[in-house]
């Protein structure tokens, strides 16, 4: 199939690539983001939360910039991963704290398995691996329940990495384990090499 182009819902003179062309959606410190006021994830949001991984991954800066500009144009609350990362980069790190606050406080039980993963990525990236762990663990459990297990292994994987970084490699072991199974189960080599 031949892939169809997107249409902007708002036609624009300037194109994508202009820097100008579109405003951050990463909320300030002022904004009040809370429980409530979170939208369910659409496509978009998950298509931005991988976007924002695979910069995290890569380090490349521009990339995550990228990512916020287009949450912006398109109207989509960023991952809070996405918006604390820019944040701190930027040299705004209190903006970088609240926002990843933010984001790991998303860790409730039966939450959309992105949403958990990137709570869990907030918490690590804040220090608090306990929180961490427990984001990871519900993310792979609401996968499991959903009927989509080729999340697990990412959940599995920064599960490993909470319970390494809190001093508990046996149960780092048992998780890097399981997500390795889960990766080969479902297909994902690249998953499996993390």
């Amino acid at each position: 199939a031949i892939p169809r182009a997107v249409t902007p819902a708002i036609p624009r003179a300037v194109t994508p690539a202009d820097p100008r062309a579109v405003t951050p959606a990463i909320p300030s410190a002022r904004t009040s983001v809370t429980p409530s006021t979170i939208t369910p994830p659409t496509p978009a949001t998950h298509l931005l939360a991988r976007a924002t991984e695979a910069a995290i991954y890569t380090g490349d800066l521009r990339r995550l910039r990228e990512a916020a500009r287009v949450a912006g144009r398109l109207g989509v609350v960023a991952p809070g991963t996405l918006g604390g990362l820019v944040a701190a980069f930027d040299g705004r790190y209190a903006d970088a704290r609240d926002l990843l606050k933010s984001a790991a406080g998303r860790c409730g039980p039966g939450g959309d398995p992105t949403v958990l993963i990137h709570a869990a990525i907030a918490a690590l990236l804040l220090g608090d691996h306990t929180r961490a762990a427990t984001a990871t663990v519900r993310a792979a459990a609401s996968a499991r329940a959903r009927g989509t297990p080729v999340t697990v292994p990412q959940a599995m994987e920064f599960r490993a990495y909470a319970d390494f970084w809190t001093g508990r490699p046996r149960a780092g072991e048992a998780a890097a384990t399981d997500a390795l199974w889960q990766a080969h189960a479902t297909g994902q080599d690249n998953g499996a090499c993390h």
